[in-house]
């Protein structure tokens, strides 16, 4: 038998083809940060945070960050927690002390003190202040604040009491003068937890096992509704029965809802109402409860034992998994409990229920487009590219494809990496290199959603619409994301000695699609088929150059700001779309200091 330290080793081993993907793409091949990345992923699943989105999300990371190393803030009017993230990268079976926790336990008091605030350095933890504070004001919920610290060591026994001790705590912020209470919360995941979510997550998208489950009722909780073809039976179990079921089954007892367990993020206001002593009592009445279907349902009396074939949650994903989160405080609690129907049917008609009792689920823009034809045909398009690459217009689709990591390698690049895109990606890239950064980094929302009120909107020429018709190629869109991650990656590269670097990525690629534009003289903003394709396949011979003309507009825009008073730091220089001028207007003295050193534009294929 594998000892724990060895086991340890294994399961680091598992995921780090990950944890370097990440780190060779985003981050210059820097480890630490590739398993930053890999474990916020993992945990934040529910989310669907897309790998550019993480990369800003954890922009905090560095002087001033108050042991923050990344946060998440909803983007939801009904879901008012900050995630606060720290992450230490440790060897495999090191064992982690309380001692690795208590600092960032201090993270919520500095974050919500302006006074401290003020003195930092850092342009995150101004920001992250400043949305917190505004929350606070703003929204009808207030805000808590979770933590979430993760390692790849081990959390020894102490270490994990000291977690449980500190897992629910009160912090004061001043509000336009006055004490407002904040909640806090704390979730701490060593490597086996991590890797035992990671692993329970992909056997629920890809497991065909059947899911039984017993259950023990009392008298007077449960009453059969309906006798016919279709027998269902209404009843209210202590939440520890619904957290041992999965407990047992893991996500595969979820794997009939739509959007679970990747589209379901953990409700908040649930999770509040679970760590509250007097609300958590009354949580069957504050909660709609779980929809599940099975093979069949039999009652056996006098027992009261309930025995359930092939059972599936297909509403209420975000109650199970919200229960599992909270077990700590719930589990050894009779009095927290769940409202469950339990309907009998075939698995055709458990597709139309799961279909239609989720339908206020929430619903990412990218998931309104994912069975358009056109994204359909682009995935097979951009599958038949020589070299092939893999374009994700469906939640999931790459990590389901874990149990043949042989049909992954085909889209393995020479430096360990993946040819791998997203729509969410792709579109980003594909609207800032057609002009309109701002919109790429802040709107693309509207622009999936096909909305008519953004600048892109305005000239007319450029919206969803237009771009995705059936006569788009994915060359077209394939120049646009390989710019975009050789931005990314020379960016991580670079922005240790100009940290403005990670919130000019998109700006970058404007300005790289502009040069390109003039130099073929090319009036639309995506290129012919045939010509994306062949600048995109001899990018390596004229990135550079090219990329440093860009940077070196922006510099001296930046610059120029700074001698007039005018610059305001650098998330608020970049979102003034008033500034892009001033950067457009510095590309061709760029481009004509560049000539006095060498052609910049040598590399580029005729």
């Amino acid at each position: 038998m594998a000892t724990k330290k060895q086991q340890s080793q294994d399961h680091y081993d598992h995921i780090l083809p990950f944890i370097d993907e990440a780190a060779q793409q985003y981050y210059n091949g820097n480890r630490d940060k590739g398993f930053r990345h890999w474990a916020f992923a993992t945990i934040f699943t529910g989310h669907e945070i897309q790998d550019i989105d993480i990369v800003e999300c954890t922009a905090i990371d560095g002087p001033d960050d108050f042991e923050i190393d990344g946060r998440f803030i909803p983007d939801s009017d009904d879901d008012s927690v900050v995630k606060l993230f720290q992450s230490k990268h440790r060897q495999p079976g090191t064992t982690m002390r309380s001692a690795e926790i208590a600092p960032f336990l201090n993270a919520p008091d500095r974050i919500l003190n302006a006074k401290e605030v003020v003195h930092s350095r850092n342009e995150e933890t101004k920001d992250l202040h400043d949305r917190i504070m505004r929350m606070l004001k703003e929204s009808k919920l207030g805000c808590t604040i979770n933590l979430v610290w993760v390692t790849s060591g081990t959390l020894s026994p102490q270490a994990r009491r000291h977690a449980k001790e500190n897992s629910v705590k009160t912090v004061t912020a001043e509000v336009d003068g006055n004490p407002v209470d904040v909640e806090v919360t704390l979730d701490c995941w060593d490597l086996s937890d991590l890797y035992q979510h990671y692993i329970s997550l992909l056997e629920g998208d890809n497991s065909t096992a059947k899911c039984d489950v017993e259950f023990q009722l009392e008298p007077n909780t449960y009453h059969p509704t309906y006798a016919g073809d279709y027998r269902t039976l209404s009843m209210t179990v202590p939440a520890k029965q619904i957290i041992e079921a999965f407990r047992k089954h893991r996500y595969k007892i979820l794997r009939l809802n739509p959007r679970g367990p990747l589209g379901n993020k953990i409700n908040a206001s649930i999770k509040r109402t679970l760590l509250d002593e007097t609300k958590r009592q009354q949580f069957h009445l504050l909660n709609n409860g779980i929809t599940a279907i099975c093979d069949s349902w039999d009652l056996e009396e006098p027992s009261r034992r309930l025995i359930a074939l092939g059972l599936q949650i297909i509403n209420g994903c975000q109650t199970t998994v919200t229960l599992w989160d909270a077990r700590a405080a719930i589990q050894d609690d009779p009095n927290v409990l769940v409202t469950v129907k339990l309907a009998q049917c075939p698995q055709s008609l458990a597709n139309a229920i799961a279909s239609t009792t989720n339908n206020q689920a929430a619903m990412r823009a990218e998931d309104f487009i994912s069975n358009e034809p056109i994204q359909i045909e682009l995935q097979r398009e951009f599958g038949g590219m020589s070299p092939p690459w893999f374009y994700q217009v469906k939640r999931g689709e790459w990590s389901k494809m874990l149990g043949g990591q042989y049909e992954k390698e085909r889209y393995r690049e020479t430096d360990g990496g993946y040819r791998k895109l997203t729509s969410k990606e792709v579109a980003q890239a594909t609207v800032a290199f057609a002009g309109f950064p701002g919109e790429a980094k802040d709107k693309i929302r509207n622009f999936l959603n096909k909305e008519t009120l953004s600048v892109i909107a305005r000239e007319g020429s450029f919206s969803y619409d237009r771009v995705y018709t059936k006569s788009l190629d994915a060359r077209q869109l394939l120049l646009p994301a390989v710019i975009q991650r050789k931005v990314w990656k020379q960016v991580a590269a670079d922005k240790e000695d100009e940290d403005w670097l990670e919130y000019a990525r998109f700006h970058i690629v404007w300005l790289i699609g502009d040069l390109l534009r003039a130099h073929y003289r090319i009036d639309s903003r995506l290129f012919t088929a045939t010509r994306s394709e062949i600048i995109a396949a001899e990018i390596d011979n004229w990135f550079g150059p090219i990329y440093n003309v860009a940077v070196a507009a922006i510099r001296n825009a930046r610059q120029y700001a700074e001698s007039r008073g005018e610059y305001s730091g650098h998330r608020e220089f970049f979102r003034t779309p008033s500034n892009y001028r001033a950067i457009e207007s510095n590309r061709a003295s760029a481009l004509q200091m560049a000539n006095d050193f060498g052609n910049p534009t040598e590399g580029l294929p005729t």
